[in-house]
């Protein structure tokens, strides 16, 4: 019997290899990179409103709205377009009648799709 011999790949063998896998990998970065820059503008307008609190009761009828947008083109609080900074955080003060009133805020993105955020206050 003969003794059993290894079997060597090639270099132009292990060239052709290295040059796939190279290839793929690319491809695999490129899709990642691709998916990680449309989900949020998959993802819509969105809204954060940080003051008042839903349900908040509010002893002055003067009233700070703050939150923060992002992937927005156009802002509103009660159909009255708002601005936001740079960083996309707004302050809007309103002033309130005594009573429950229920706050809207509208946000849309360059698609047209829409967010609204509704708040319920209460003002003393």
């Amino acid at each position: 019997m003969f003794p059993k011999t290894k079997t060597y790949r090639s270099v132009s063998e292990t060239k052709r290899l290295i040059g796939i896998f190279i290839f793929v990998s690319f491809f695999v970065v490129l899709i990642a990179y691709g998916f990680m820059q449309t989900k949020d503008i998959l993802s819509g307008p969105q809204i954060s409103i940080v003051s008042p609190r839903s349900g908040e009761v509010l002893s002055s009828s003067l009233t700070i709205i703050k939150g923060i947008t992002s992937h927005i083109t156009e802002l509103s609080l009660n159909g009255r377009t708002i601005f936001t900074d740079e960083f996309g955080k707004f302050e809007e003060r309103l002033l309130l009648a005594s009573g429950y009133s229920i706050l809207k805020v509208t946000a849309r993105d360059r698609f047209g799709r829409e967010r609204v955020e509704e708040l319920p206050v209460f003002v003393k």
